[in-house]
């Protein structure tokens, strides 16, 4: 029974590289996902390794974009009113706010996410159709348009218009508490 080895040991000498791995790890200065991604590197041809590597280091200057936050989200369609998202920082006050309206008219849709809003329209000088934009996570936008490509721009890069909170895409006039009856409407009233 002397003569039998830690069967460690034995496992250790059937993996290839594993004594490097191992010292890596026991140094510390090496973690798991810095070792998984030097190992899918050395696997790749070198032309393709050495744009990865030129990447990683022109990102290393701690610029990144804050995470993506999600919230609580609640959807609200209250009778006769515009529909409405308000977020919560936690499910208890989600929780509270379902509650609160309890035999209220209305209806209430619970999510998980991230809310993205949409900017009011542009009002271009020609007096063509506005555009509008997508507000996305890490200051990105992205114009609304039926077909094609999605155009993603920065949203530093443009002057944007500011968010419609109401999330209205009609006449911008509609939504304006200080007027209720519109020259421009025909309504029969029988």
């Amino acid at each position: 029974m002397a003569n039998q080895k830690d069967p460690w040991a034995t496992f250790k000498n059937t993996l290839p590289s594993i004594s490097i791995a191992i010292a890596d790890a026991e140094s510390g200065d090496y973690s798991d996902g810095e070792y998984a991604y030097d190992t899918l590197l050395d696997g790749l041809p070198s032309d393709v390794s050495e744009g990865f590597n030129d990447f990683s280091s022109s990102q290393d200057d701690g610029s990144f974009a804050p995470a993506i936050q999600h919230s609580w989200c609640l959807c609200e369609m209250p009778e006769g009113e515009y529909p409405n998202v308000r977020l919560y920082s936690d499910l208890s006050g989600l929780l509270t706010s379902i509650a609160s309206r309890e035999g209220d008219e209305t209806a209430v849709f619970a999510l998980y996410g991230v809310h993205l809003e949409i900017t009011e329209a542009t009002s271009p000088a020609d007096g063509s159709e506005g555009v509008r934009y997508l507000l996305l996570p890490q200051n990105m936008a992205a114009k609304v348009k039926e077909g094609g490509e999605a155009e993603i721009i920065s949203q530093d890069d443009e002057d944007l218009p500011k968010s419609e909170h109401l999330g209205w895409l009609g006449r911008s006039r509609l939504t304006d508490d200080t007027e209720y009856f519109l020259d421009d409407l025909d309504e029969e009233v029988s």
